[in-house]
């Protein structure tokens, strides 16, 4: 669902250049809880060595290059969005599939996000029925895939694409370019291909 809205967030503005600040905030946000990550990693054995350098360095570099991204734009450099901010820019794509459209997608990104975490509210309250339950965690998600995958087609320039991508298909992971942190944010068309991680 967060990869659809995601894809969602940047695709929606018709112009590049928005479509690049969004791209920067997400990035700042991923460069935000990896440095948490490695903040916790530096003080333990768990992950060390050149391992541990190489992601550093990779988030540094992601945060420096959505932060340059953002100053061309006049923006501010640390601007991000959370996982929160993100649903409720998004949500309104799919508001005809939704019964409480001002309300559904994040009710049911908080029961799950309680669900997940061992909260007693979410199973000492019934908030939905079983069938109103159910309903939300497909219909959100799959709402989300398809606008996302709808966009995507739109900004490809396909006035009219499958639904859905075709049985068998696969992703051209040859096309996908850098890998990020490096230059990609910095240069609409990246050369250069995923390289060695260890290298």
């Amino acid at each position: 669902m967060l990869g659809a809205a995601r894809a969602i967030y940047v695709l929606e503005p018709e112009g590049v250049e928005e479509q690049r600040v969004r791209a920067a905030q997400l990035a700042n946000q991923e460069a935000r809880d990896a440095q948490k990550i490695l903040d916790h990693w530096s003080d333990t054995p768990y992950v060390q060595g050149r391992v541990f350098e190489k992601l550093a360095d990779q988030v540094d570099g992601l945060a420096d290059a959505a932060a340059e991204i953002l100053r061309q734009a006049g923006r501010p450099p640390g601007s991000h969005v959370s996982e929160s901010d993100l649903l409720r820019k998004v949500q309104h794509t799919i508001q005809d599939h939704l019964t409480w459209p001002d309300s559904a997608v994040l009710s049911y990104w908080f029961m799950a996000s309680g669900t997940a975490h061992a909260r007693s509210w979410v199973w000492e309250h019934e908030f939905q029925t079983p069938a109103e339950s159910f309903v939300d965690v497909w219909s959100i998600p799959v709402g989300f895939l398809k606008q996302a995958w709808t966009l995507w087609n739109k900004r490809r320039g396909l006035d009219n694409p499958q639904p859905t991508p075709p049985n068998g298909w696969e992703a051209d992971r040859s096309a996908w370019g850098p890998l990020p942190g490096r230059s990609f944010l910095l240069e609409p068309q990246g050369t250069e291909g995923f390289g060695d991680f260890d290298g």
